[in-house]
């Protein structure tokens, strides 16, 4: 393996002529370039990263912060973030804040440290917390799934979502819709927005459409609910595939069947829901199209180039249970 020094060396040019063709550049001939070009091959040349970045004042990196890796939402977007960072020749760099505010804000801190040339966030906590944070860091910030104005964001409609959800159960018969939420107990203590704008909006379709509504948070009271069996056609919407999934655990061992009992639809579409039966309906959000979304919002902020929020365009997947 060679250094820049080495390699122009070898080929009899300057180091900056060994920049220039290895970077594509005009100002060097076909011929010198190809040279350039076959003797790196040869010899295994390597960049050194940390002078390109003094010449450049890039680093090539990327800080990424997420939840957690538990939920496959987040592994799914993050790896299609990180495919199509790697295509624009940046390395991703990724921290977890387990959803505490500490934690994330220390990762903000660490990555302005490591000079990374752009943030991705899906955000925890609250635009008052992490504020003066973001404003510290110097490079372009994007954020997906909870808003953090005036931050740029990449999502989709939530209340677009929650409300074709809705009229979709009402389409099937159904005439009592739960919303199941248990995130909203952590309301006003961290970043719900994704959250609070799904749980506003299943009211307001709700009443809109005519049947009769509950939204629950408490895991024990709705699995008492499915316990004791449902009295009208009723349906329950989840705020995520993983309690639509802990529901339809819950049902079986309860000796209720769905959707015989009561509709269930949960919201993601994540991987797993390949895999259980019966097959959970569902609202999308395409994790691949937001990686891909989220890495091109940010390349074009890096350019200066002030392109539109992105809103991803979510559907809703039929299944099984409604």
């Amino acid at each position: 393996m060679i250094d820049s020094y080495a390699l122009a060396k070898l080929c009899g040019v300057s180091r900056g002529t060994v920049d220039r063709a290895l970077n594509g550049r005009a100002e060097v001939s076909e011929k010198t370039k190809s040279r350039i070009l076959r003797m790196a091959a040869k010899h295994g040349y390597k960049p050194n990263e940390l002078g390109r970045a003094l010449v450049t004042g890039r680093t090539m990196t990327v800080g990424v912060i997420v939840f957690d890796l538990a939920n496959s939402f987040f592994t799914e977007i993050v790896s299609a973030l990180e495919a199509s960072l790697r295509e624009m020749g940046y390395r991703m760099l990724l921290s977890l804040s387990q959803k505490d505010s500490a934690l994330e804000i220390e990762s903000i801190d660490y990555f302005a440290q490591k000079k990374v040339d752009g943030l991705v966030l899906m955000p925890c906590s609250r635009a008052d917390d992490v504020g003066r944070h973001l404003k510290s860091f110097s490079g372009p910030v994007v954020t997906f799934g909870n808003r953090l104005p005036p931050v740029s964001f990449i999502g989709i409609d939530e209340r677009a979502a929650i409300r074709d959800a809705v009229l979709h159960a009402v389409s099937k018969g159904y005439r009592h819709i739960i919303y199941y939420c248990p995130p909203m107990r952590h309301k006003g203590s961290m970043n719900l927005w994704a959250q609070e704008e799904r749980y506003a909006g299943f009211a307001a379709v709700a009443e809109g459409a005519a049947v009769s509504h509950e939204s629950i948070i408490d895991g024990a009271q709705i699995e008492k609910l499915i316990a004791g069996g449902f009295s009208g056609r009723t349906a329950v919407i989840c705020s995520n595939d993983i309690y639509a999934i802990e529901l339809l655990r819950h049902a079986e061992s309860s000796g209720r069947c769905i959707p015989r009992d009561f509709g269930l639809i949960g919201f993601d579409n994540i991987a797993p829901l390949a895999y259980i039966k019966p097959r959970i309906t569902t609202v999308a959000y395409p994790t691949e199209n937001t990686g891909r979304a989220l890495a091109a919002k940010l390349l074009a902020l890096m350019k200066k180039d002030a392109a539109a929020e992105g809103t991803i365009v979510h559907e809703i997947v039929p299944g099984e249970t409604l």
